[in-house]
């Protein structure tokens, strides 16, 4: 039942305050409280203030929990549509083998690759005998990764690279600005926009194999960093001593790698474009008899393939049907007229 609201000539007025003021003075001042009631009075304040402030801390922690929760379900919700939606990026792409090939992943074991597989970071390769070869297309600037025989590697990532067992060429392209790490037990070999390979000897004496064929490469070790030029080899010993000698960059050395090349279409391109790639291959320099004819070799369209024929090869197939010839001499490829 409500209580009414009194009506106003209900409301007490002066002489009704003035009547109970003086009853007030008349009664005196109370007595004062019991210590033992105020004592009863005052746990029960802080009985009262202990049990809000308890209930406000569970609903803070009940707020708390509840927020991580939904957190937690939007996570797993993003896991989920990341695990179903969008696959892990690849870091390299399998172009061609020769061989025995055999490839894992972070969460498988070796197994057979095929041409066209594509490799996550921290994925492993194997080549299994003497003549096995691998050629992969490393990330997406254009840099290509060769595997000779009896070699193992992992992928770490696009620009780092694990070498284990036999060896590696690495070419970054004409125009990549380089950053290929290649680690090995006896030290790292960081290009600089190159062509080179890396080697561990494991005959007798363990050693480290740099050969460079174009640009430069730095190879970082405990006994501090050297730098290999272009046309020089380094072979570096576990007691720290280094050999330096003169490479060319045609030295029958570099057959593996030219061999373990990944196709290249000619069909559509320039005969310039043919030529620059055919002697980057072989380590050639490319010379034109005369301008006039390199600016021709840049208007001629290649039509047809080359079947299997190495890079060393393929100019002296597709030059004599533009009217050219070519002539090699020093590590130069000579352009000129056909007689």
């Amino acid at each position: 039942m409500s209580e009414r609201e009194p009506r106003p000539d209900e409301r007490p007025g002066a002489e009704d305050e003035h009547a109970l003021a003086a009853l007030l003075e008349r009664a005196g001042p109370r007595p004062p409280l019991p210590e033992e009631d105020l004592a009863r009075i005052g746990a029960a304040a802080r009985a009262a203030w202990r049990f809000g402030l308890a209930r406000r801390r569970r609903r803070r922690r009940l707020a708390t929990v509840t927020g991580l929760a939904a957190l937690l379900a939007l996570a797993l919700a993003l896991g989920l549509w990341t695990s179903r939606g969008i696959a892990p990026a690849a870091v390299a792409e399998i172009a061609a083998f020769e061989g025995r090939l055999l490839a894992s992943t972070p969460t498988s074991r070796m197994a057979p690759a095929t041409v066209g597989g594509r490799l996550l970071a921290g994925s492993a390769l194997e080549t299994s005998g003497g003549a096995s070869s691998a050629a992969l297309a490393l990330g997406g600037a254009g840099t290509s990764l060769r595997l000779g025989g009896e070699t193992r590697v992992r992928i770490a990532s696009a620009e780092e690279i694990e070498l284990t067992r036999g060896a590696l060429y690495v070419d970054s392209g004409e125009r990549a600005t380089g950053g290929v790490r290649v680690r090995t037990p006896l030290g790292t070999a960081r290009d600089v926009g190159t062509q080179f390979s890396v080697r561990l000897i494991e005959n007798g004496a363990r050693a480290l194999e740099i050969r460079v064929r174009s640009g430069a490469v730095a190879v970082e070790r405990t006994g501090g960093e050297l730098v290999a030029a272009p046309a020089e080899e380094l072979l570096i010993h576990t007691d720290g001593s280094v050999e330096r000698r003169e490479l060319a960059a045609d030295d029958p050395a570099w057959g593996w790698a030219l061999a373990a090349a990944p196709p290249f279409a000619v069909s559509g391109r320039t005969l310039g474009e043919v030529l620059r790639w055919a002697c980057r291959e072989a380590g050639w320099r490319l010379r034109y008899e005369s301008a006039e004819l390199e600016a021709r070799a840049e208007a001629i369209r290649v039509r047809g393939g080359v079947g299997a024929l190495r890079a060393d090869q393929v100019p002296f197939a597709v030059l004599p049907g533009a009217g050219l010839s070519g002539e090699l001499s020093s590590s130069e490829l000579l352009v000129r007229r056909a007689d």
